[in-house]
């Protein structure tokens, strides 16, 4: 029988991050005050403000132990991937409950999405270089 490892320390802060992100992309008035406007822009800034980046976050630090060997970097590269994938997906799941009638909030989607998708490709160039 063998013992199942424990979850370290990053993975724990990781998991408390998303949590954190999850309530506070659900309840967003426990720690802001109330939203005033009824426009949909402002609905979904609303919701991302204090959800997105601790969603990043916390599935870089998830996930950190399949990236330490790499370079500091790259590392720093696939936190900003992460922290952009967080943005990602606050925004598209803010929009699905509020609606897709901002044209500027998909515009803000778009450059997201060119955002992660050129990280991806430096990334994917990045690991394919020969290290010196």
């Amino acid at each position: 029988m063998k013992n199942k490892p424990y979850p370290s320390y990053r993975q724990i802060i990781g998991l408390s991050l998303i949590l954190f992100s999850l309530v506070a992309f659900l309840f967003p008035q426990l720690f802001q005050s109330s939203l005033e406007s009824k426009e949909l822009v402002e609905k979904v800034d609303y919701r991302i403000r204090l959800s997105a980046v601790p969603l990043g976050i916390g599935m870089f630090m998830v996930s950190l132990s399949k990236f330490q060997s790499e370079q500091l970097l790259i590392q720093s590269l696939i936190l900003v991937f992460f922290i952009d994938l967080g943005y990602f997906t606050t925004r598209l799941l803010s929009m699905a409950i509020h609606g897709f009638n901002s044209t500027t909030q998909i515009n803000w989607l778009a450059i997201e999405l060119l955002i992660g998708i050129t990280l991806a490709i430096i990334l994917k160039l990045k690991k394919a270089s020969p290290r010196a």
